[in-house]
């Protein structure tokens, strides 16, 4: 069973707080966790575009010497629609020529996905979601990406 719980705020990073209570009766070495990150436009959550969805599903390895291994990856170009500044170019290494040819994140590929679809069908196989600075950045800087584009 999963509950939601709504916070104060609509634009605050923990505006849901989702808890999925059929995770507490797993073995943990046995989960599938979701790490994901985005690339942007900038750092404003507000006004930065997505560039790059990278996420990985692991799992607590067999072998001894490694903590977790890397079942599946996902890796999404998505156009921003604006330009990339010189910046990020050179921090990333992604540049208007190469995602002007890629669909923006809620446009369709030519197997009729979009960059939000494949996202969350990847980590629907996952039994956790989580991430680096998923709380202050990611996870806001998506929710504007949706707000933007009105997908619910």
């Amino acid at each position: 069973m999963t509950t939601t719980k709504e916070k104060a705020s609509p634009f605050s990073p923990m505006h849901f707080e989702t808890i999925d209570h059929s995770i507490r009766n797993k073995d943990w070495r046995n989960l599938l966790i979701c790490t994901f990150d985005f690339e942007t436009t900038g750092l404003d959550v507000a006004t930065s575009r997505i560039t790059q969805i990278s996420a990985n599903i692991s799992r607590k390895s067999k072998n001894p010497i490694e903590d977790y291994e890397i079942v599946d990856s996902l890796n999404i170009l998505v156009n921003p629609k604006e330009p990339v500044p010189e910046i990020v170019t050179k921090k990333t290494g992604l540049t208007n020529k190469i995602l002007d040819n890629e669909p923006a994140i809620d446009e369709p590929d030519k197997d009729g996905l979009t960059p939000i679809d494949k996202l969350a069908a990847f980590m629907s196989m996952a039994d956790m979601t989580g991430g680096f600075n998923v709380i202050s950045f990611d996870f806001p800087i998506f929710k504007y990406e949706m707000l933007r584009t009105g997908v619910e």
